[in-house]
This record gives C-alpha cells, structure tokens and sequence, in this order.
C-alpha cells in the first residue's frame, strides 16, 4: 500500500459516498428532504428547478479523474475498498477472490494510480486511458 495514495483514496472515498448518499445522507429530493430545505410550505408545491452542488473537492476530482483511466479492474477494487462500508472479507467475496488477492489487487491499482496522478499533474492534456492502465503507450513510458 501507498500511505499518501490510500490516504488520498480515503478523502476520495468519503465524498463520493456524499455524493451518492445526499449530503445528510437522505436522497436529495425525497419528500423529507423537502421538508427539510424548503420547510412544510414549500415542499407541499412543486419547483421545476434543480441545484447541484459541487460535492467533490479539487484533490477528489483529480484522483476521480485518474481513477477513470485505470482498468475496470483498478477502477472497482478501489471503489469497493473506499466507497463501500464494509469488512475486506465480504467484499472479496464479492469480487470473487480470496482477501490477500483483493489486498494485493488494491495495492497494485495504488501503483497505477500513483502514475496515472502523475501524468495529470505534469501534462493534463495528454493523459489518456492507455497511460495508466495495464498497457502503458509511449507518451506514459517516456513521461514516467
């Protein structure tokens, strides 16, 4: 494991279960949640207008971003080991493999997702899904 990767992943984590949970943990248009930002007047009408606020910090959308370029594989060991609440047991399970497989899938999705932030953060433009996944292109080998 990474320690500045994990506790990167961590904070990426931790937004991205606000973001799919609302930010009190209620979906952000239930009936409650109504009652709660607009008061029992203006939850029993109906506005046609949405507002989406930003949930995801600059450090969170860069590592969401360089997550995107990595494997399906990278891409769910991470999202189930810091989006998901859970034991490391169950969610091997899930995947379909052993706990120390799942422990080392994750470690070596860290390495990758070390590259892949390093690659956006010195050329933005250029990263491309190849540059940090299992088959690294030319531009990722001469850059690293």
């Amino acid at each position: 494991m990474i320690a500045w990767i994990h506790e990167r992943c961590k904070h990426w984590g931790w937004q991205m279960r606000l973001l799919y949970l609302g930010k009190d943990g209620w979906p952000a248009r239930s009936i409650l949640g109504k009652l709660i930002e607009e008061g029992a007047l203006g939850a029993s009408s109906s506005r046609f207008m949405q507002h989406f606020p930003e949930c995801l910090d600059a450090d969170a959308i860069a590592t969401n971003n360089a997550i995107k370029t990595l494997s399906e594989a990278d891409r769910e060991v991470l999202f189930l080991d810091y989006c998901v609440i859970g034991k490391a047991k169950v969610k091997a399970a899930r995947m379909g493999v052993e706990r120390r497989t799942y422990y080392d899938r994750r470690d070596a999705a860290h390495v990758r997702l070390s590259h892949a932030l390093y690659l956006l953060a010195n050329d933005p433009h250029k990263m491309t899904p190849k540059c940090a996944g299992h088959e690294y292109n030319e531009l990722a080998l001469s850059r690293a």
